[in-house]
C-alpha cells in the first residue's frame, strides 16, 4: 500500500482526495508515507507466540488434530482514507 500511495502520487492523484488506501499489519512505514498509512493492525507477537505452543504441541505428540485459532485486529486510522 505504500508503494500504491507513492506511484499514485507521482502520477497525480491526490491521496486521499482521488483515491485511498488501507494497508495491513501496521509496520513502521505506515507512519513515515505521506499521507501516513491507515492500517489493520495484526498482533504478530501473539500469532507467533500460539504458533510456537501449537508446534511445539504436536511434536511432543500430545495432538494433531486440525484447530481453528482466531485472533483479534484493530483498524488504525490514519490520513490515507
Amino acid at each position: 500500500a505504500v508503494g500504491a500511495i507513492r506511484a499514485f502520487k507521482e502520477h497525480g492523484y491526490r491521496v486521499p482526495d482521488d483515491v485511498a488506501f488501507v494497508g495491513f499489519d501496521n509496520t513502521f512505514l505506515c507512519e513515515s508515507t505521506d499521507p501516513s498509512l491507515t492500517t489493520i493492525n495484526v498482533p504478530k507477537q501473539a500469532m507467533g507466540r500460539l504458533a510456537v505452543e501449537r508446534l511445539v504441541t504436536i511434536i511432543s505428540g500430545n495432538s494433531c488434530a486440525p484447530i481453528k485459532t482466531e485472533l483479534l485486529t484493530s483498524l488504525i486510522k490514519r490520513h490515507s482514507l
